[in-house]
């Protein structure tokens, strides 16, 4: 009896299981699909053709440029961008379907649209602009009214779709700290956390050194051939390489992020003689300014990279 009660469950979550498969991984039926295409489109932009944004929110105005086929923050601020968060947006823009038309833009003040809480103007190469502005929230359905400037109809889109486009400078910034380091070129690492310096070099006896993979080479604490340091010198360029920011200091807080008299740098040396030297300021708690010396920016990073710099000073002290 119990053998058959426990195949009874285990069939029973089988199916279960299947019927679950079936309904979420089956994609949109044909009717959802006829229904989803008569839906009436906002706008439909050639995202390939667009050239500039600028999108008002939120009291701020934010504007991208393709520059040499790259995108660039404009305004608030010049900056680099993240090129997933654009294409992202870019992709939202391409087509803004509704779920029903609300209305007329004779009666844009009823709709919130007078004083819209966002607008999205999108330049193309051609010298069109396309421009989309939203207003109040729908009392019902979870919709904001928008519409397109210059058109005659009032629509119904989803808070989802409005959403993806309330972005800030922030959130389309590039918030890497550097780029790729070129690791098979770096011959020295350098921390230095106050008075206290700790170098890793590396290097393979008997020379052939540039045809080595940067993780085979002989890393040794610089004037210590007995203590090897290589986990500590690749942790420290992993932990450059792949951390984010937190956010953005102002060039003009350069003083205040404590970069004027830097308490820590992270210096590489490469074998062709050229050192490269990030400064680290430390203004106070746990908040720290980053400067990468090839970039006009300035970074607010959490302790990660200050502790794989301080596992290498630890490791130095106890020689």
């Amino acid at each position: 009896m119990k053998r058959f009660t426990a195949t009874a469950v285990a069939a029973a979550l089988f199916i279960a299981l299947a019927a679950y498969v079936y309904f979420m991984e089956r994609g949109p039926s044909r009717k959802e699909r006829a229904d989803e295409a008569k839906k009436p489109v906002v706008a439909e932009i050639d995202a390939e053709k667009a050239v500039s944004l600028k999108i008002v929110f939120g009291g701020e105005t934010l504007k991208i440029e393709k520059k040499k086929g790259a995108w660039r923050m404009v305004s608030p601020v010049d900056a680099r961008t993240n090129k997933i968060a654009i294409d992202s947006l870019l992709d939202d823009l391409r087509e803004i379907k509704s779920e029903g038309v609300a209305g007329k833009m004779e009666d844009a003040a009823v709709f919130g649209l007078d004083s819209p809480r966002l607008e999205a103007d999108i330049f193309l190469d051609g010298g069109q602009t396309v421009k989309i502005v939203v207003g109040d929230a729908a009392p019902v359905g979870g919709n904001f009214y928008a519409a397109r400037s210059g058109g005659d109809s009032v629509y119904l889109v989803s808070s989802y779709t409005i959403k993806s486009l309330e972005v800030t400078a922030d959130g389309l910034r590039d918030k890497s700290l550097t780029e790729p380091l070129e690791r098979d070129k770096i011959r020295r690492v350098t921390a230095t956390l106050g008075a206290a310096a700790a170098s890793c070099e590396r290097g393979k006896p008997g020379g052939g050194e540039n045809e080595q993979a940067v993780a085979a080479l002989d890393w040794r604490i610089s004037g210590a051939a007995e203590k090897e340091c290589a986990n500590e010198a690749l942790d420290l360029m992993s932990a450059l390489e792949f951390s984010e920011a937190a956010g953005f200091a102002e060039l003009s807080d350069a003083d205040s992020c404590g970069l004027d008299n830097p308490a820590y740098s992270l210096e590489f040396g490469y074998s062709n003689g050229e050192n490269k030297i990030f400064t680290i300021g430390a203004p106070g708690g746990d908040r720290y300014c980053l400067k990468n010396p090839d970039r006009n920016e300035i970074y607010i990073i959490d302790r990660r990279l200050i502790e794989s710099m301080e596992a290498l000073r630890m490791l130095s002290a106890k020689l």
